[in-house]
């Protein structure tokens, strides 16, 4: 009998729907923070620090999700390169971002360079919000040809 009560109070309308209506709140802003398609936005910003971050393994483990001791945790190993956190500061959005470049020999990245940077902005309105750079280029400096 207790079994039947159970399944009845979660089919009962009156608890399923308010449980739905707030699921479906919870998707829908988990779409709009972070799924939903935003424009590419592009500006000039500054390097003003960068930061070297030598080579590391990671390694993520994975436990089992089975009670069958056929089936052991998963390891997962991989090595991030040698890398730089550059440290930039947009002029039109008055913020500091952060992005990751490969410690090149052949890339000269100083700190003061103006840089073309294409970001995307997520977040909620006056809540919270996050720049993500895509990419970035050094800006070529206008001077005289000879």
């Amino acid at each position: 009998m207790s079994d039947w009560i159970q399944i009845r109070a979660v089919t009962d309308p009156y608890i399923a729907l308010p449980i739905a209506l707030i699921l479906l709140i919870f998707a829908g802003t988990i779409w709009y923070v972070l799924v939903r398609p935003v424009p590419e936005k592009s500006g000039i910003g500054v390097i003003t620090n960068r930061i070297f971050q030598a080579a590391e393994e990671v390694v993520e483990s994975v436990p089992r999700t089975t009670r069958s001791l056929d089936q052991y945790p998963k390891e997962t190993r991989y090595t991030l390169p040698d890398r730089y956190n550059l440290e930039i500061r947009l002029e039109n959005e008055n913020a500091i971002v952060h992005f990751w470049v490969p410690a090149l020999p052949s890339q000269n990245i100083e700190i003061g360079q103006n840089v073309n940077v294409v970001y995307l902005e997520r977040g909620i309105p006056f809540v919270w919000g996050k720049i993500f750079v895509k990419k970035i280029a050094p800006l070529m400096k206008q001077g005289l040809k000879k």
